[in-house]
């Protein structure tokens, strides 16, 4: 999505907020609460600041979760008890590790022992990648795991350009699932786009649905199966393959 202004993002944030305060003094409807009516603008809020991307996803999470005890829709405890449970916690946790990782010396170490052993023969290369790759998803989720091997890729491109290689005349790097930061780095990543975005707008439809026709569990409910092809995002560290083969 175009990155907006910084005015853009300030006026949405101040619309939805003057949205909260509006529906908050607002008559209850009928058959709502008044916890129900809050709960419901601040979810319909935090998916326009999701799609809009006017601040971080993880800012604008914690910031509508916040909002629940501030305005009387739960108390702390249950907004606590609510927001965080031991899968949360997990992924917190394998994040940090990523953070870890990202800004220490294991990524180029580990990008120094795969070089070394590979060199210049780009099966070797990948070889390494996937048997690390496969070593470390045995101790965290492959969510977090791409954060991780993130900062290692940034890794072989550096250290590819302080051996004299270029990129990506020698050597090509391709990413997965289009992370941000893969369009923004000196080199930029060819990445396959997993098409996530539709994906959470496809299960947010269809959870509408059922919730307008009642959550029906019944046997013979329908199975609704989406499937979506990936797209191949070209960028600067994939070229045409040498003459020579690889």
């Amino acid at each position: 999505m175009k990155q907006k202004s910084a005015l853009v993002r300030f006026l949405i944030v101040l619309v939805g907020l003057i949205v909260i305060g509006l529906v908050a003094v607002a008559p209850t409807p009928d058959g709502l609460s008044g916890q129900g009516k809050l709960a419901l603008v601040i979810f319909l809020v935090s998916i326009i600041f999701w799609v809009t991307e006017v601040m971080p996803i993880a800012i604008t999470g914690w910031a509508m979760v916040g909002l629940l005890p501030l305005l009387g829709i739960l108390t702390p405890d249950q907004t606590w008890s609510a927001s965080i449970n031991n899968a949360i916690i997990f992924y917190l946790c394998c994040f940090a590790f990523a953070c870890f990782v990202g800004r220490s010396s294991i990524a180029t170490r580990l990008t120094g022992m795969i070089l070394k052993w590979a060199g210049t023969n780009s099966s070797r290369v990948l070889l390494g990648f996937m048997v690390v790759t496969a070593l470390i998803s045995t101790l965290m989720d492959n969510l977090p795991l791409c954060a991780v091997m993130l900062p290692i890729a940034y890794g072989v491109l550096d250290a590819l350009e302080r051996e004299g290689y270029r990129v990506p005349e020698d050597f090509s790097l391709c990413g997965f699932d289009n992370v941000t930061t893969s369009g923004y780095q000196r080199i930029q990543l060819t990445t396959v786009d997993n098409n996530t975005f539709s994906h959470g707008k496809s299960a947010f439809n269809l959870l509408l649905e059922r919730i307008e026709g009642g959550l029906n569990n019944r046997e013979d409910q329908p199975i609704n199966r989406v499937e979506y092809r990936s797209r191949l995002i070209v960028r600067g560290s994939t070229g045409k393959p040498r003459s020579t083969g690889l």
